[in-house]
C-alpha cells in the first residue's frame, strides 16, 4: 500500500470520529469501495479520466433510519502534494458541503471555505466547471483545478456507484 493511500485511510477513520461528534442522532456507515473495471469505465464515460485508485472512501449518514447523504474522500495531487477533500452528496445528487481535510501545500494557495460554498446545491452538469457556475480564484488555479475535478468526480461516483439504502 503506498503512502497516499496509507494516509487517505488513516483519515477516512479519523474523519468518521469527528462527523459522529457533529451529528449525534445520526449514524455514519463506513464503506471502502473497490472500483471494477465497468465502473472505472463508467468514470471515464462521465469525464473522469484521471482518476488514480480503485479505492474509494465513503460514508453514508444515516439520520432516524434514512440515508440522507454519502461523503466521499478523495484526494487529488496540486503541484506536487496533495489536498483531501470532504465532499458530502445529497441523495438527490446535489453537493451538501465541501470541508479540506489536509492540504499539504502552502496555505496561501488553500480554498477558503467561502470560496468551497458555492458548490453547495450544484449537481453534475457540463456547467459545472471554473468560468461557468464556479467562479475563479486569483492565484490558486491549480487549487480551483482540483476542488472542481474531486467535486465532479463526487458527483460521478454517487451517480455510477449508486446510493446505498
Amino acid at each position: 500500500m503506498e503512502l497516499l493511500e496509507i494516509k487517505k485511510y488513516i483519515l477516512f477513520f479519523i474523519w468518521g470520529a469527528f462527523a459522529i461528534a457533529k451529528a449525534p442522532s445520526c449514524s455514519y456507515e463506513k464503506e471502502r469501495v473497490f472500483l471494477t473495471k465497468e465502473q472505472k469505465a463508467a468514470l471515464e464515460k462521465e469525464g473522469d479520466n484521471q482518476l488514480t485508485s480503485s479505492l474509494i472512501f465513503r460514508y453514508h449518514k444515516i439520520c432516524q433510519g434514512k440515508k440522507t447523504q454519502t461523503i466521499y474522500l478523495l484526494t487529488d495531487i496540486l503541484r506536487t502534494m496533495n489536498q483531501t477533500l470532504a465532499i458530502s452528496v445529497t441523495d438527490n445528487g446535489n453537493i451538501s458541503s465541501i470541508e479540506t481535510k489536509d492540504f499539504s501545500e502552502p496555505i496561501e494557495y488553500k480554498a477558503p471555505k467561502k470560496w468551497l460554498a458555492q458548490y453547495k446545491n450544484k449537481k453534475l452538469s457540463n456547467d459545472l466547471m471554473i468560468g461557468k457556475e464556479i467562479d475563479g480564484m486569483t492565484g490558486a488555479t491549480l487549487t480551483t483545478t482540483s476542488v472542481n475535478l474531486l467535486a465532479r468526480r463526487a458527483l460521478i461516483l454517487e451517480k455510477v456507484l449508486g446510493s446505498k439504502e
